[in-house]
């Protein structure tokens, strides 16, 4: 069974901001959100509830393969991107602003880094996802 995802979904793409060892930043790490945006340019988090399996994540690790996996709200209200055997921590995504130019934080293992937004796009219309419980 499918769901049709309501119109506030979108496609989110992140690249790794400027650190050390990449001074511009690299367009080859960084991470595909599909989340639904609210108005103010945070998650709809009623809707990230209503359509959990929805919300996914895929990771671009310059040379390793993609990785894919489910974008979850655990305890205490904190979200993680969760693959399977492996999850990382998104700091404050919440209280994040999804607008090109922002910056996004992600905690992978003990290593902190900083992504900055470089698109939102809508997901087109009629897009449906396969039912989790079905």
């Amino acid at each position: 069974m499918t769901h049709p995802l309501p119109a506030n979904f979108r496609l989110i793409h992140l690249d790794l901001a400027r650190e050390a060892g990449h001074p511009v930043g690299s367009m080859r790490d960084g991470y595909s959100l599909v989340l639904p945006i609210a108005d103010d340019g945070r998650i709809d988090e009623q809707a990230a509830h209503a359509h959990g399996e929805a919300c996914r994540v895929s990771r671009i690790a310059g040379g390793e393969p993609e990785l894919g996996g489910v974008i979850r709200r655990g305890p205490g209200g904190h979200w993680t991107f969760d693959y399977g055997l492996e999850t990382e921590t998104p700091l404050r995504l919440s209280e994040h602003h999804f607008q090109p130019g922002e910056y996004l934080s992600v905690r992978r293992g003990e290593d902190e880094h900083t992504y900055v937004v470089i698109s939102l796009q809508p997901i087109p219309a009629g897009s449906r996802v396969m039912d989790a419980t079905a």
